[in-house]
């Protein structure tokens, strides 16, 4: 009951929790953090412009895009690094992400070459501008937070799923990885006579 009060049981003339008169009782007096109850609080999933896991505006919801899986939802595979003998992220058979040739790249449709982070406006992997693949490019992320973006099927002149010739992007590679852990195939600019960019 003491006014402006919030230090959970730490004042002096306080008593041991919710016993004394003047004394603070958890989440009861004004102005005082309850544990997520109070407005301007975080309280878990609960904010706006909070990423409540599927629950941003404008905002890929976590398995709703048509023809798509956001999550670890997909037939032996996942979404983040740990799909089956696979990851590329929506791994394309022998085909890029960004020009739609068979057995080319991403950007620049060059034959056995990567691709990581260094397109202009589109990327795989956390370093693009204004779009990305996974949870670190400006105006973007990967994982439930895109800032009014999505993940699949929305990306500004680009597109990342399921829409270049002779492309599949999800569970379609064996023994290709995402990040760098395969062997004979590596996602950072690290495979043999290729390189992304």
């Amino acid at each position: 009951s003491l006014p402006n009060t919030s230090r959970h049981n730490s004042l002096p003339s306080t008593t041991r929790h919710n016993s004394l008169t003047n004394t603070t009782r958890h989440n009861s007096l004004p102005n005082t953090t309850r544990h997520n109850s109070l407005p301007s609080t975080t309280r878990h999933n609960s904010m706006n412009n909070t990423t409540r896991h599927n629950g941003l505006n404008n905002t890929t919801r976590h398995n709703s895009l048509p023809n798509t899986t956001r999550h670890n939802s997909l037939h032996n595979t996942t979404r983040h690094n740990s799909l089956h003998n696979t990851t590329r992220h929506n791994s394309l058979h022998n085909t890029t992400r960004h020009n739609s040739l068979p057995s080319t790249t991403r950007h620049n449709s060059l034959p056995n070459t990567t691709r990581h982070n260094s397109l202009h406006n589109t990327t795989r992997h956390n370093s693009l501008h204004n779009t990305t693949r996974h949870n670190s490019l400006h105006n973007t992320t990967r994982h439930n937070s895109l800032h009014n973006t999505t993940r699949h099927n929305s990306l500004h002149n680009t597109t990342r799923h399921n829409s270049l010739p002779n492309i599949t992007r999800h569970n379609s590679l064996n023994s290709f990885a995402r990040h760098n852990s395969l062997p004979n195939t590596t996602r950072h600019n690290s495979l043999p006579n290729t390189t992304r960019h």
